[in-house]
């Protein structure tokens, strides 16, 4: 049976088929556009490149939002003003700039998830 599955869901799958090795280094990246080598990153750089594959840069999102509300971002790494190589790819960065942009569906329920969600969840070890 042929299913409709959003493009954001099907992009996503076919990068989790590429070789990727886990490296959370920083790196020098371009701006806008900028990413890691391309067998590199962490998981955060699956929503990344997934989302630019639409044709939206989340480090050009966050890097500008940043610049306007950096105060209200996590205060973790001790920056004194937005880093357009790094701050897109640090989840809490991320759910600050999701919890200000984006549809929120807080729930328990693993039911409740629908293909194509962001789900951020902090582990009880950090």
């Amino acid at each position: 049976m042929v299913q409709n599955i959003p493009p954001v869901v099907a992009i996503a799958r076919s990068r989790t088929k590429l070789p990727i090795h886990y490296d959370p280094a920083y790196f020098k990246l371009k701006y806008p556009m900028g990413d890691p080598p391309p067998n590199k990153g962490v998981c955060t750089d699956l929503i990344i490149r997934t989302y630019r594959e639409l044709g939206i840069d989340l480090q050009v999102l966050v890097h500008e939002d940043m610049k306007e509300r950096f105060d209200e971002y996590p205060k973790i790494w001790g920056l004194k003003k937005p880093d357009t190589n790094i701050d897109h790819r640090r989840v809490p960065n991320l759910k600050t700039f999701f919890d200000t942009y984006a549809q929120q569906h807080p729930t328990n329920n693993v039911e409740d998830f629908k293909a194509g969600n962001i789900v951020i969840w902090k582990l009880p070890s950090g």
